[in-house]
């Protein structure tokens, strides 16, 4: 009976998290489980130097690019970089690439010091018009006393991004977690294609799971629940 139990409340789980995936508005990247979508350690920039490793991601693009020899892939509408500094003690960091492509902004949040670096949002959290944003050629970290992603252990939340594409605003989320060593793991990130309208944040499921919920509707839940009774006999 208890894993029984357990099954109805994945199921309902899943097919909560379907009727995000199935509105016509939202627009969902998924990554693999993939070293490569975890950021690597780089050594601080000299002075006027830049670290520019790291994951690149363009909200707009479902394929980001993975940059490890220090290159700049230059500025896009919609692009956030992700990357690991090894300060005292290592930083995970957002760049917010701004500067010349107006528009990239990211949900801020903070105290003393530090009030504008990126805002740890728990899944069903809103990101809209009324989210408090920073943006510029920002370079703001998600651990050591920056932000409130400050966390002993891997602490998995989203990213509220706002972005141009075009001359339209639209508003979005990165799923990530900040690993304990400063690291940072990209599960994915979604945005609303309606310009101007909120998302709300939400898990991303692995490629494999958001296939099933897309493709199965809101029943997605229950017809996994079905097949793992049929099969078990449970």
């Amino acid at each position: 009976m208890r894993f029984a139990h357990l099954l109805l409340v994945a199921a309902a789980c899943l097919a909560a998290c379907s009727l995000n995936l199935a509105s016509a508005a939202v627009v969902t990247f998924a990554m693999p489980s993939d070293p490569q979508y975890t950021t690597v350690p780089q050594a601080p920039p000299p002075s006027g130097g830049f670290a520019n490793d790291g994951i690149w991601l363009t909200m707009t693009n479902g394929t980001p690019l993975i940059v490890s020899d220090n290159s700049f892939p230059g500025y896009v509408d919609g692009q956030y970089q992700l990357r690991t500094v090894s300060y005292t003690p290592a930083a995970g960091e957002v760049a917010v690439q701004g500067f010349i492509a107006d528009g990239n902004d990211v949900v801020v949040a903070g105290t003393g010091s530090f009030p504008s670096n990126p805002a740890y949002l728990p899944a069903g959290s809103s990101v809209g018009p009324s989210s408090d944003f920073i943006g510029g050629a920002s370079f703001t970290a998600l651990s050591g006393s920056f932000g409130n992603w400050i966390s002993g252990t891997p602490l998995r939340g989203g990213l509220g991004v706002k972005f141009a594409n075009g001359a339209d605003i639209h508003y979005g989320f990165i799923d990530i977690t900040q690993q304990t060593d400063g690291t940072i793991t990209l599960h994915g990130y979604a945005y609303n294609s309606v310009p101007d309208e909120a998302i709300t944040t939400f898990a991303v499921p692995e490629p494999g799971l958001m296939a099933l919920l897309a493709g199965s509707g809101p029943f997605a839940g229950w017809a996994l629940l079905r097949r793992r009774r049929t099969t078990s006999g449970v």
